[in-house]
This record gives C-alpha cells, structure tokens and sequence, in this order.
C-alpha cells in the first residue's frame, strides 16, 4: 500500500502544506497573496486616484450640482478603491524579499514592472487632467 494521503490532493492543500512548514521556523516559499508587491506601490496608487478626485472636486465643483454629482462619484471610488488598501496593509513583506521576480499569472515580473503596471492607468489621468485643466486655463 502506497502512502498517498500524505500527499497534498489540491493547489489547496498544497499551500496549506507551505504554511504548515512556515508554523515549524522555516520561510514560506509561498509570499500569499500580494505581499510581493511592496506597500509603497499601493500607497502611489491610492494618493494618484486622490489627487485625481481633488483635481474635479476643485476645478469642476462650480455649482451646487456639480459639486453634489462629484461628491458623490468621490464616495463611490473610496468604495471602489477599498480593495487596494486591504492590499497596501498586507503588502509588508515580512519573511520575503520584495526586491526579486513577482510571480503573476503570465509569468514573473520585476517589482518595478509590476509597478508601473499598477500606477499607469491612475498617474495618466492624472497628468491628463491637469494637461486638460491647464490649457482650459
């Protein structure tokens, strides 16, 4: 008889394996989930999406209305933007080196790729909004 139920069944049972092993003193192989990305990425992230809603909430909010409507909006993206911080909370890095390959799920990025991937779309808005506010000027 063959000791196949010592072997993990699941990607599941798997990474319950690997943290098992971290409870015996050894370092997880395994970060978890998005503690490779190191906290500053999420932290430019979530301050990018802020000065974005400041920038329409100051130079768009002309009217009662429209400063309702874009309140409102504001409102919606902390809802929207309440994953991205449980992610900075849990990006700390402990018992694993931030500065090597990311894995994803199309293969291991540098912590800088996966950074700018992150920041792009929010740091473009706004350099485009400000392009747009400054030549509305």
């Amino acid at each position: 008889m063959s000791d196949d139920r010592l072997k993990p069944t699941s990607e599941k049972d798997d990474a319950q394996a690997k943290s098992a092993a971290t409870d015996n003193g050894s370092i997880s192989l395994d970060p978890g989930p998005f503690q490779d990305i190191p906290r500053e990425i999420w932290l430019i992230f979530l301050s990018a999406w802020a000065l974005l809603f400041a920038l329409f909430i100051l130079f768009f909010a002309v009217t009662v209305a429209t400063a309702f409507v874009l309140t409102i909006a504001a409102l919606f993206g902390l809802i929207a933007f309440g994953l991205p911080t449980v992610m900075a909370t849990q990006g700390r890095c402990e018992g694993h080196e931030c500065r090597g390959a990311i894995q994803t799920r199309t293969g291991p990025v540098s912590v800088a790729a996966a950074g700018t991937q992150i920041v792009l779309i929010p740091a473009a808005a706004v350099i485009g909004l400000t392009a747009f506010i400054i030549f509305a000027l």
